[in-house]
């Protein structure tokens, strides 16, 4: 790609520089008014030593403020490497900035700081690769992309984008489209974490061996809504532990509070953890905090052998955890297949695989655990729920509900 009319920042160098900080301000000042665009050239060649030095390296946060682009030779070739162990490496603050065709290293291990923070509106981030990242990305602006990404090697903590939209920016468009995640599983902490946003969606992208491929985990006056994932693979990692492909807990890992999470779908992903592939909890939280209308639509949670494929619940006094549907999908090879805590009202499973299919859960298909107050007002029918090495479905709920229809149960029914 080109940008009619871009800055060269080799040409913004002063001789005895060794870092690319003030080459950056001195190209951004020389831009029109109106914006433009600042070319990062394969290799970093310093014109002042005759040398290609392999990367551009900065020591500082720098700002990037108005209609700017930053863009290279693609990841591979046009590499930014931060020395700086705790700061953010660029700080969005304009609208309408595009970073594309660059990678982001570090000299050292992060232990802060994002490669990209983002606050301004209308911002893209494109064709770019993120190594030994602490943040990758942190989006707190409006009407942000975040497509063709890979970022890998994380170190111990990290998280690849963190979603905290400020009240402003709530009800703009965030789009998360084609982003692969590497982590090493036993030390990442998030894929991707959202604690505030009302219109997120995750398309086509590949979160691999986190902690939490995906948490929806939002804080007091904090809201996780309206969130859509779309044919999208999330790896909880295999560490024994707190682990899950998808978790939905309001306050988890924070202070208690009173976070919402509600009208979220979920269609055609993969799910999995060492502990479950889909957490929908608010045992972290506190009274009114609430988890509702949640879809799971052809799911896919297998092999979580010290869990559940989904576990809804446990449920805190004074929340609530509602509206879940759980639709079609395949729960094979996990401890139980789906498993519902005490506390949990107005559910449907229906027209699952949870069985042998090809390889049996160690317990129930689906369970619906017994206790106070009783799970209740749902619909369990239509599944496929055979094989399973303890039994097949298992209710312990409430008296308002309707559980039938469900093939290889028979005998097997708790």
């Amino acid at each position: 790609m080109s940008y009619t009319g871009a800055l060269n920042i080799q040409s913004y160098i002063n001789s005895g520089e060794t870092t690319w900080d003030n080459a950056l301000t001195r190209a951004l000042a020389a831009l029109p008014a109106n914006g433009g665009a600042i070319y990062f050239p394969a290799g970093a060649y310093n014109p002042n030593t005759s040398s290609y030095l392999g990367a551009y390296k900065f020591a500082n946060a720098n700002s990037i403020s108005g209609s700017v682009a930053l863009y290279g030779d693609g990841p591979e070739s046009s590499v930014i490497m931060t020395t700086n162990l705790t700061a953010d490496t660029f700080d969005i603050t304009g609208g309408g900035v595009t970073v594309e065709a660059l990678s982001f290293q570090c000299s050292g291990t992060k232990s802060g700081g994002s490669y990209l923070n983002i606050s301004g509106s209308n911002c893209t981030v494109s064709n770019i690769g993120m190594t030994g990242a602490y943040k990758g990305i942190t989006i707190t602006g409006a009407a942000a992309t975040v497509e063709n990404c890979y970022m890998n090697q994380f170190v111990s903590g990290a998280t690849g984008i963190t979603i905290t939209q400020t009240t402003s920016a709530l009800g703009s468009p965030l789009r998360l489209r084609n982003v692969v995640m590497n982590g090493p599983g036993t030390s990442a902490s998030y894929g991707i974490v959202v604690t505030n946003t009302t219109d997120l969606n995750i398309t086509d992208c590949d979160i691999d061996n986190m902690n939490f491929g995906l948490a929806l985990i939002p804080g007091t006056s904090q809201t996780a809504a309206n969130v859509r994932a779309v044919n999208t693979y999330f790896d909880g990692g295999s560490s024994v532990g707190e682990t899950a492909g998808i978790l939905i807990s309001p306050s988890y890992g924070q202070t208690a509070g009173t976070g919402t999470v509600y009208n979220c779908t979920f269609t055609g992903c993969w799910a999995s953890g060492a502990k479950s592939g889909v957490r929908v909890e608010t045992s972290s939280a506190t009274s009114g905090a609430a988890v509702g209308q949640i879809e799971f639509i052809g799911l896919q949670a297998i092999k979580n052998t010290s869990g559940s494929g989904i576990s809804l619940g446990p449920v805190a006094t004074g929340t609530t955890v509602s509206g879940i549907t759980i639709s079609g999908g395949l729960f094979s090879n996990n401890a139980f297949g789906i498993y519902v805590n005490p506390g949990v009202t107005d559910f449907s499973i229906q027209g699952v695989k949870a069985g042998a299919y090809p390889t049996a859960n160690s317990n129930y298909g689906i369970a619906v655990s017994s206790g106070s107050p009783a799970a209740n007002r749902y619909l369990i029918t239509n599944n496929l729920v055979y094989g399973n090495t303890v039994g097949s479905v298992s209710d312990g709920g409430g008296p308002d509900k309707f559980v039938g229809s469900t093939t290889g149960a028979g005998a097997n029914l708790a």
